[in-house]
């Protein structure tokens, strides 16, 4: 662990082959992990600069989420409600880049991420709670790697739901202007329209918003050597919580731990 610890972070770089190695090695342990009602797993991909890979299933095949970055992408259940209601959902996103060498035909690592959705199957927008991520490290002109959140922590969980109360204010504060507007020239209504939209404006006012942004935006560290390798704020010496996978079984092995893990404490 020691030698680990104080590792420069490097590119994983792989062919195709080492790619289909990974999902060799995860999906088995995802058909132990999820539950049996998902049938079986399909990948998604689609190639583009480089390799895309979606998981998905074939009895929920229609199940996609609206990302928060942006983009439609299918869901697997991930924990079901009496062993009948799907609750959670799970996405499992990754990309690999083509390296600038065209000569070459390996892919290098981008990110995984794994994020958890909450909301029946019957319901088309689901809600985003949070994700683990594990990104790849970034070559720069100088040949040195570098994460792209310098300093983070790598991998690390984020918190998403932000986006949900964001969405609930934006509507809350254009039902109250349909309303006044519908009832305009009515003394009373607009009088009641305009404490509440000042008791609205208020509270964003008092920094919840800014709050919950910074909140959304923070990495959470998800393997930390604190303890142990404290950290003394240097963005360039984030070695203690920020590490690179070395091959795609460290990958596979991050993705079933994480999914049993977060399947069992939502399950408490």
């Amino acid at each position: 662990m020691a030698e680990r610890r104080n590792m420069k972070p490097t590119a994983l770089k792989v062919n195709r082959t080492a790619i289909e190695k990974f999902w060799g090695l995860l999906l088995p342990n995802l058909a132990d992990i999820l539950p049996k009602v998902s049938g079986r797993f399909i990948l998604k991909t689609q190639e583009l600069e480089g390799l895309t890979i979606d998981l998905a299933c074939e009895n929920f095949p229609h199940q996609r989420v609206l990302r928060g970055r942006g983009g439609y992408i299918p869901v697997v259940p991930l924990l079901m409600r009496n062993g009948e209601d799907t609750d959670y959902w799970l996405s499992l996103h990754q990309n690999w880049r083509e390296e600038q060498r065209r000569a070459t035909t390996s892919l290098l690592y981008g990110t995984t991420s794994l994020t958890v959705y909450y909301g029946l199957d019957t319901e088309e927008d689901k809600l985003q709670l949070f994700r683990a991520e594990w990104p790849g490290v970034r070559s720069l002109p100088n040949g040195e790697f570098t994460f792209e959140a310098s300093g983070a922590g790598h991998p690390h969980w984020q918190i998403d739901v932000y986006q949900n109360y964001k969405n609930e204010v934006a509507s809350a504060q254009k039902r109250l202007q349909d309303l006044i507007e519908i009832f305009r020239g009515a003394p009373q209504v607009e009088d009641f329209g305009k404490v509440v939209e000042e008791e609205i404006m208020a509270d964003l006012a008092r920094g919840r918003e800014m709050c919950l942004q910074r909140l959304s935006r923070i990495h959470f560290a998800q393997r930390a050597l604190w303890p142990v390798n404290p950290w003394r704020g240097d963005e360039n010496t984030a070695s203690s919580h920020a590490m690179a996978p070395v091959d795609v079984k460290e990958v596979a092995n991050w993705c079933s731990s994480t999914i049993l893990y977060v399947a069992r404490e939502l399950s408490r």
